[in-house]
């Protein structure tokens, strides 16, 4: 069974964290807003968003000797990339610290990402240890719960956001379709993996930002969660600039 927790890429599993925030600008005034993750924004749920955050991860095209994974940008300089419409996505990191202050976001843009999350799936697995549906769909609701609250954290322009807890999303079945290769599955160093993956697990914590105001901000988000397998900790900084 390939694992695919948010945040972490490396060897079979993939694995990544991203956290929202939201708060005030240096002057003061409101600069984003924290979305109700109960409702419907730009036509999708939390749920749906997060399913359309993982095939945009999966479904990113290639190209041979100059991978770009959002979640090995070294300066946040790729962040568009493949990224269109009125939300734009953000991701963390494969564990560890980063700092990205090459990221542009369009104006008008709401920003999603999560603050942790897991999606597992058979791509590329033989077989003989493949995993039934009903064991992926378990698998990623223990890896979610397995991470504490208490162990995120995240701010937005030195503001913090309160009660992550509300951001924990369902296990939801989704299918991606993978590109020819090169494609995500070959920059991790697994090849012959195309097509179509279904089903596929995942949830995790959402956020989505209302859209910035215009100008410099600041994204902080950190993760920790020793009873992870593995165990996740990360620390990440986005000095990203709206326009």
């Amino acid at each position: 069974m390939r694992t695919h927790a948010i945040a972490h890429l490396a060897g079979a599993a993939l694995a990544a964290a991203a956290v929202a925030a939201c708060g005030s600008s240096n002057n003061g005034s409101t600069s984003a807003a924290v979305l109700d993750p109960t409702q419907t924004h730009y036509g999708n749920s939390l749920d749906q968003w997060s399913v359309l955050w993982w095939q945009w991860l999966y479904q990113l095209p290639e190209t041979a000797g100059n991978c770009i994974i959002p979640l090995a940008d070294p300066t946040g300089a790729n962040c568009g990339y493949q990224q269109s419409g009125s939300v734009f996505f953000l991701a963390g990191t494969a564990g560890g610290a980063a700092t990205r202050n090459q990221c542009k976001v369009p104006l008008g843009d709401a920003i999603f990402f999560p603050l942790v999350n897991f999606s597992n799936d058979n791509a590329g697995v033989p077989t003989g240890m493949q995993q039934t549906p009903d064991a992926l769909s378990a698998l990623t609701q223990s890896q979610l719960d397995t991470v504490p609250v208490s162990g995120l954290s995240a701010e937005f322009d030195g503001v913090a956001i309160p009660n992550l807890g509300r951001f924990k999303s369902k296990v939801d079945q989704y299918t991606y379709t993978l590109p020819m290769e090169p494609n995500v599955y070959t920059c991790e160093g697994a090849t012959g993996v195309t097509g179509e993956v279904n089903p596929s697990y995942e949830a995790g914590y959402w956020v989505m930002l209302a859209p910035p105001s215009a100008g410099a901000h600041k994204l902080h988000f950190a993760a920790s969660s020793p009873k992870s397998q593995p165990a996740l900790s990360l620390d990440v900084t986005y000095n990203f600039t709206v326009q």
